[in-house]
């Protein structure tokens, strides 16, 4: 049985589950983001979050260039921030951050303000060549 991709990704679309925007970039005019339900924790020793960004997103060089950046967890009142950086709305690269408050986090990656979570991330390492940063929080950078 094959499955076409975008009949696929509208059935992906339609799983519970928690929804978070990736942000990326320092410097306004060079932020990026998107919307991801693979982000989940990995363990609480150290507590460790893992995100799988497909290498064709947008964000997936920013965030190789960069190093860091910002898993926002959101509420149900934010799906059209959610639908906004799925790319659904039309809107690209640093024009999504128009929309909501965001503040610089200690990692310099875009922070959503008032988030139901959002939590700065230095990626460290991949689990296959251009696929899945795994992303710990430094000692340093800590957000409770």
């Amino acid at each position: 049985m094959t499955v076409d991709a975008k009949e696929f990704k509208q059935a992906m679309r339609q799983c519970a589950g928690a929804v978070a925007l990736v942000t990326v970039g320092a410097e306004h005019g060079k932020r990026t983001g998107l919307t991801v339900t693979s982000a989940c924790s990995l363990s609480d020793n150290p507590p460790s979050l893992i995100v799988c960004v497909n290498r064709n997103a947008s964000a997936h060089a920013r965030i190789r260039e960069e190093g860091a950046f910002a898993i926002n967890f959101l509420h149900e009142d934010h799906a059209l921030l959610a639908l906004t950086f799925s790319g659904q709305k039309g809107v690209d690269g640093d024009d999504r951050f128009a929309f909501g408050q965001w503040i610089r986090g200690v990692t310099g990656a875009p922070a959503r303000w008032r988030a139901a979570r959002s939590r700065p991330r230095r990626a460290f390492r991949r689990a296959r060549p251009d696929r899945c940063p795994r992303a710990r929080t430094p000692p340093a950078s800590r957000v409770s």
